[in-house]
């Protein structure tokens, strides 16, 4: 029987397609894991003259520094975040997300005389310099950033490029997310749309800053 030159033509190009998709799906898991690896970079906690929470997810991110508080980390904290959780403007009770940060710590018995409260950012940018300017006019040599764990990547180069030559020392730490595991968070619908939205936030700064 004669097989069509088409077919002919397209069947190596076939079987290498499924031999590439047969990889993909026995490999899966090793691949998955690397791509949430990859966004991941993060420092030991270590004493530190400040600590900051950046906006975003204020029970995940307060929690880990109430933790790191109750340690002994730092004694001073700054909560950031411009943005107005929606659920809160539904509710009535419109709050910055850094006052809301705030009012959790507070909750969990920090005095807020060791917290201070920036509102003037809405990015993850906007928050590295405005970090900065308040860094400069307190005097503070070092610092730690604190933000969800796969964020921590884009946080670090963020601030990095904000604070170069500024002469102040920024580390990065990550809040561990109390949805999913950062090791199989494709298991879970938060973990997928976690890792999901940060490679296309990765890919804005990349192309935008």
């Amino acid at each position: 029987m004669n097989v069509p030159y088409s077919i002919r033509r397209r069947g190596p190009r076939l079987v290498l397609l499924l031999f590439i998709v047969l990889l993909l799906w026995v490999f899966r898991v090793q691949l998955l894991t690397a791509a949430g690896k990859a966004l991941i970079a993060e420092d030991s906690p270590q004493k530190t003259e400040a600590l900051v929470v950046l906006g975003g997810n204020s029970f995940e991110r307060g929690s880990a520094a109430l933790q790191l508080f109750k340690e002994g980390i730092t004694q001073r904290m700054v909560c950031t975040g411009g943005n107005v959780p929606s659920a809160l403007q539904a509710a009535g009770t419109p709050m910055y997300e850094a006052e809301l940060t705030q009012k959790f710590l507070v909750a969990s018995g920090v005095d807020s005389s060791y917290i201070t409260v920036l509102t003037a950012s809405t990015s993850t940018l906007e928050e590295a310099h405005e970090v900065l300017r308040w860094a400069q006019h307190e005097g503070v040599t070092e610092l730690s950033v604190m933000s969800s764990t796969f964020h921590t990547g884009r946080v670090r180069r963020v601030f990095k490029k904000a604070f170069n030559d500024s002469g102040i020392t920024v580390r990065v730490i990550g809040a561990p997310p109390l949805t999913y595991n950062t090791h199989a968070w494709w298991k879970s619908e938060e973990g997928l749309i976690m890792v999901n939205n940060e490679y296309m936030k990765s890919l804005y700064y990349l192309i935008k800053h």
